[in-house]
């Protein structure tokens, strides 16, 4: 079971960057080209996007929190790697 539960976590993990991936690709499509008809109507601020400031920080913090995220991750898997291959080593001294 425990190796199920690891396989699904890394399912979900992968899933989650990939989510937030897209949101910050869209949102960022989507602010450029909001940025692009602004100066093109000579600054008109009805071509903004709504809410742009809580959008801005919303993607942002989104993108440092799965960049954290995925350092924990990683910091824990060497962890669990290293303390595996540590009670290997303390087996095969025991069993030689």
């Amino acid at each position: 079971m425990g190796r199920q539960m690891v396989i699904a976590t890394a399912i979900l993990l992968g899933l989650l960057n990939l989510a937030i991936g897209l949101f910050y690709a869209l949102w960022s499509i989507a602010d450029d080209g909001a940025a692009a008809r602004t100066e093109l109507h000579g600054f008109d601020p009805s071509q903004l996007l709504p809410n742009d400031g809580l959008f801005w920080l919303t993607a942002n913090v989104s993108i440092a929190l799965l960049v954290t995220v995925d350092v924990f991750v990683i910091l824990l898997l060497v962890r669990l790697a290293r303390q595996g291959s540590i009670e290997t080593r303390r087996v095969d001294a025991h069993a030689g």
